[in-house]
This record gives C-alpha cells, sequence and structure tokens, in this order.
C-alpha cells in the first residue's frame, strides 16, 4: 500500500513540471511585445522599455525564468497582478472558497440524488421509470450549462420572481467573512436573515451547476450497477437466501463503487469548467468568473497562476480518488433506444442546405421587426415563425444557418483529434518503455486542467475567431482518444494473431496500422460521436464567452451571447438557439449510445 501510494506520487513530478512549463510558455506565446502586454504601454522610450523588461525578467534566458518561476511556486509566489498590483495567491485564496462553496453544494446534490436514481433505474432496467429517468439524465448530459442558467433566470427570476438574478447575498447584509463560505459566515454572522439570503442565492447556480455531474453520475451509477448484478456471485448470493437489500447494497454497490467514484472523481474538472460558465451568468464572484475577466484584460500572471493553481487542485483530487480505489477494493493495487433518425436528420439537412430550408438570409435586417416575438405569440408576425432579434434578424433563419457551423466544428474537431489521438495512442501501446512515458505524461497535463479553462486560455494566445477556437478544442480532446487508443493497442498486443503477425516478420508500421489499429477500431468510433457533442458544446461556449465564433458568424453560442441582455424581456432570443444546441447534442449522444450498444453486446438489455 505505501510503496503504491510512494509511486503515484513520484509520478506526479513530471506531471507538475509539465502543468507549469504548459502555463508558463502560454504567456511567452503571445504575440506582440511582452513589455507592452503586460504594461499597457504603447511607443514607450527604448531606456523604459529596457527598464521593464529587466524588472518582469524578459531579458535573461528562458531555463533562467522558468527556474525562478519553478522556485517562486514553491515559495508560495506565484506572481502578482498586472491590473490590481495584488498577489495572484492571494486573490485566489480570497476567491476560491466562492466557487468551492458552489462546487460542493452542486456535487453534493449530484451525489445525493444520482447515486439512489442510477440504483433505482439499475433495479426497474427497462421499466417505464427506468426508460423515463434515463431519457431525462440523457437530456441533462445534453444540455448547454450556459444556456440553461439562463431559462433558469428567466423562468424563476424573471416570471416567476423565487431567485435572485446574481450575487452570493443580498445587498442589505454587511459583515466581515471569517472562512469565506457565504452560508457559513451569513450564519456566523447572527444578522437575522442572512442565511437564508445566502442560501436563496445559493440553489439557483447550484442547480444549474450540478445538472451534468448528476446526469452523468445517474447514467455511470446505472451501468456499473447492472454490471455487477449479472455477475455470478450474486447469483450465489440469491441461492443462499440473502436478502434483495443485503445483496444490492453490501454486496453488488461495494464492487460498483469504482466506476462511480472514478466518475464523481472526473466531475471535478467538469465543476470547474462548468464554474467559469455559472459564474459568469450569475456574476458569481468566484474562480471562474475571475478567470475570465484576467483572459479578458489580459492580467496573464493571473491566468498563469490560475492555470497552475486549478490544474493542482484537479490533479490531487485524482491522486485522492486512486486511492479511494485501494480502500474500496484492496486487490486494485496491482492493476493498472434507436428512434433518433429524424433528430439527428434535422441538423445534418440544415447544414447541407441552409438556403433552402432558410426563409431568409442569415444577416438579412428588418429594421420594422426588431424583437418581434414568435409568430403564435401575441404581437407576433406570421413571416417570423420563431421571432426576431434585437437587429432585427430573424431567429429561425440564424439557427439554421448556424447549423452548418456548428457541424462544421464537430467534424473538424473530432477530425483532428482523432487522428492525432491515434498516431500518438499507437506509438504509446506499440512502443511503451519512453515513448509511453512521454506520451502519456504531455496527456496527463492535458487532463489537469479543466478542459473549457484550457481552451480559453489557448484562444486567448492564439486569437478570438472559429479557426482557433476549434484548434484549441481539438487539443483538449486529444487525450481521450490518445489513453483509449493505448488501452486498445495494448490489450490487442497481447492476442495470438498479432504474435502470428510478428513472427512471420511483418513490419513495425503494418503491424501498428493494418494489424492492430483495424480492431482497435470500434471503440474510437463511439468516442468519436461523444466527443463530436462536446465539441458542438464547447464551441458554442467559446461564443457564448466571445472568444469562439465573432458577429455576425450565425454561430449558436454567439448568438446566445449577443441577446443575453434581453433575455427578460425577450425570451425566444436565448431559447430557440439553446433549442437548437441541446437538440442537435442529443441527437449525436443518442446515435453514440446505439453504438455503444452495438458493439457492446453486455449493454443491449441494458
Amino acid at each position: 500500500m505505501a510503496g503504491l501510494i510512494f509511486k503515484k506520487v513520484i509520478l506526479l513530478i513530471p506531471s507538475f513540471i509539465g502543468i507549469t512549463l504548459a502555463a508558463f510558455i502560454f504567456i511567452r506565446l503571445l504575440p506582440g511585445d511582452p513589455v507592452m502586454l503586460l504594461s499597457g504601454e504603447r511607443g514607450i522610450e527604448p531606456e523604459r522599455h529596457a527598464k521593464l523588461m529587466s524588472e518582469f525578467g524578459f531579458d535573461r534566458p528562458f531555463y533562467e525564468q522558468y527556474a525562478d518561476y519553478v522556485v517562486g511556486l514553491f515559495k508560495g509566489d506565484f506572481g502578482n497582478s498586472v491590473v490590481t498590483r495584488q498577489s495572484v495567491l492571494s486573490e485566489f485564496i480570497v476567491l476560491f472558497p466562492a466557487t468551492l462553496e458552489l462546487s460542493l453544494f452542486a456535487i453534493i446534490t449530484a451525489i445525493v440524488i444520482g447515486i439512489p436514481v442510477g440504483i433505482f433505474c439499475a433495479v426497474k432496467k427497462g421499466s417505464w421509470t427506468d426508460n423515463s429517468l434515463m431519457t431525462v439524465a440523457l437530456f441533462g448530459y445534453s444540455m448547454p450549462i450556459f444556456w440553461w442558467g439562463l431559462l433558469m433566470i428567466i423562468l424563476f427570476s424573471g416570471i416567476l420572481g423565487w431567485t435572485p438574478v446574481s450575487g452570493r447575498i443580498s445587498l442589505v447584509y454587511f459583515f466581515e467573512p471569517v472562512t469565506g463560505f457565504m452560508l457559513i459566515d451569513a450564519w456566523l454572522s447572527g444578522e437575522e436573515g442572512a442565511f437564508l439570503s445566502a442560501l436563496h442565492h445559493m440553489i439557483l447556480p447550484a442547480l444549474v451547476l450540478s445538472t451534468i455531474p448528476l446526469a452523468v453520475i445517474v447514467r455511470q451509477t446505472r451501468s456499473a450497477v447492472i454490471e455487477v448484478l449479472e455477475e455470478d456471485y450474486i447469483r450465489t448470493a440469491y441461492s443462499k437466501g440473502l436478502s434483495f437489500f443485503r445483496i444490492l447494497f453490501i454486496h453488488a454497490l461495494r464492487n460498483a463503487m469504482i466506476p462511480i467514484i472514478t466518475t464523481i472523481g472526473l466531475q471535478v474538472g467538469v465543476l470547474l469548467a462548468g464554474a467559469i460558465l455559472t459564474e459568469t451568468i450569475f456574476s458569481w464572484p468566484g474562480i471562474g468568473h475571475w478567470m475570465v475577466h484576467s483572459i479578458y484584460r489580459r492580467d496573464y500572471p493571473s491566468v498563469q497562476g490560475g492555470l497552475v493553481l486549478i490544474a493542482g487542485i484537479v490533479t490531487a483530487v485524482n491522486l485522492v480518488v486512486d486511492l479511494t480505489y485501494i480502500w474500496i477494493n484492496p486487490r486494485i493495487q496491482g492493476c493498472h433506444s434507436r428512434d433518433f433518425n429524424f433528430m439527428s436528420g434535422c441538423p445534418v439537412r440544415f447544414a447541407l442546405f441552409p438556403s433552402f430550408f432558410a426563409p431568409y438570409g442569415a444577416a438579412e435586417q428588418f429594421r420594422d421587426a426588431t424583437l418581434s416575438p414568435p409568430a403564435w405569440q401575441e404581437g407576433g408576425d406570421a413571416r417570423y415563425l420563431l421571432g426576431t432579434d434585437p437587429l432585427g434578424r430573424d431567429i429561425l433563419s440564424r439557427i439554421i444557418y448556424g447549423a452548418q457551423y456548428s457541424t462544421f466544428i464537430g467534424i473538424v474537431v473530432v477530425g483532428l483529434s482523432l487522428l492525432s489521438g491515434i498516431f500518438f495512442g499507437m506509438l504509446a501501446g506499440f512502443f511503451g518503455g519512453t515513448a509511453d512515458f512521454i506520451i502519456m505524461r504531455v496527456m496527463d497535463v492535458i487532463l489537469a486542467f479543466p478542459s473549457l479553462l484550457l481552451a480559453l486560455v489557448m484562444v486567448a494566445v492564439l486569437g478570438p475567431g472559429l479557426t482557433n477556437a476549434m484548434i484549441a478544442i481539438a487539443v483538449v480532446q486529444l487525450p481521450h482518444f490518445v489513453r483509449l487508443t493505448r488501452a486498445q493497442a495494448m490489450a490487442e498486443k497481447k492476442k495470438d494473431y498479432f504474435t502470428a503477425a510478428r513472427i512471420i516478420g511483418t513490419s513495425r508500421l503494418k503491424l501498428m496500422f493494418t494489424v492492430l489499429l483495424p480492431n482497435c477500431l470500434s471503440p474510437l468510433i463511439v468516442q468519436a460521436t461523444l466527443n463530436f457533442s462536446s465539441a458542438v458544446l464547447d464551441a458554442a461556449a467559446l461564443g457564448f464567452l466571445g472568444l469562439g465564433a465573432q458577429p455576425p458568424t450565425p454561430e449558436w453560442g454567439t448568438l446566445l451571447a449577443e441577446s443575453r441582455e434581453f433575455i427578460l424581456r425577450a425570451w425566444w432570443v436565448v431559447t430557440f438557439p439553446g433549442l437548437a444546441i441541446l437538440i442537435t447534442v442529443l441527437s449525436i449522444n443518442l446515435i453514440g449510445d446505439s453504438l455503444r450498444d452495438s458493439f457492446d453486446p453486455r449493454l443491449k438489455k441494458s
């Protein structure tokens, strides 16, 4: 046990080097003069320029700068913000409790609801309640979190008036923070109504943030419990006359917890990525909101320090998850529906022939019909079926043209990440040794950063735009294909057909790409469909944050960003673009589920 823990900690060293190196290099990749970018000055005199270069340390060799940076990290020096002149670490410590409180509230909600619902679905496998709940979970998994947040604001804040729109507590309360956790500080303050106000502000953003983790936990729990319930030892327990609840909760659930805990651990990165969007929508003063504003303000010391701190948190959580495996099962120490034709067809048809289906051009404006409601609503115009946006453009037409961009994004991103992942995964799985170590440590570094956060920083380095957004998303998706290809290649290498091909003298290149690869494609095809939907969601999120496709491009995330300020007076401007994203992602996920069931006969009856 102690030896295994030591080995896992040692493996964190190259990951730490990679994380710090990646964060350090990002700021050096920015186009232009680093002094002008960091100081905000233009046209400065040569003497002052040289002085600032020396002050920031940019006149020293790269390796010296990096060494000083790492030494500073060990001393707790993450640099100072260019905008506020405050320590990055101190700003992070002040803001992190807000994100942690929101994330904990969200993940506890997801666990408390998700695991029991997943167990119930497994027990009622194939029933109408199982199918209904899993359909809801699939909707939750396919939901663009930023659109879901806007809808919740429209419903609960705008229409019903039940919850506040933003912030952590009402402005009528003021007290000195003790812990940084608003719920705890409000309780300790003793002010009447403060705790209820903080809870009131917490509910809606936490509900929005918990949506995707909840859906994932439900699906993974159901799948894991079903698989365990079909094992021979469960049948033996039944034959001994043990009660159903004893078998389920003592025998089955314990052995099903490994994938469930893995899923919960992986949700940390999802929560931090979701926090970027949730905190932006609800003006929640946490690290996600802080990182987005740091990128917008080009405060790169804050971005650099924030990346290292967040990646360190994700890496630490993953280590805890690995050690939890051993606590649950010590033996692990030695182990390293199809009715989607119409739904999936619509986005494809729109993408191929937008001008045929769209009643108007994507940029065509009707000045006499700005913010016109849908045709069926009072005041609506039959010419604009789904209404118009603030500039008088037909929403239906822009959604149809947007399908072309979203489909294009998915194809390009998956194509780039799949081909690159196959190449590097095959190298790692086939050769092993040094090649495997280097490739997988690089992949670990990429996985240490929440995907959306890493994509945001990469787009900030490359510059906003659709092309750069696709490159960034392809990079953050790359580890999924590399790890899957590597695992499949290592498994297939042990089989007789591979041994026979190697004995007869087949070249290494042919062994890799004509013998191994065809037998590794099935799970890669399934993963490609799942990553396609992720690419659409991530591209829409970048567009929503202003770093993806730029106006007037009718990309769906950009459409939501353009109309966000009108959500309380014109619900249709955010509802229908979000529905387009949901329907597209949902249909792709249905395809992925069907392919998974086809390639894994054990799941066909689940």
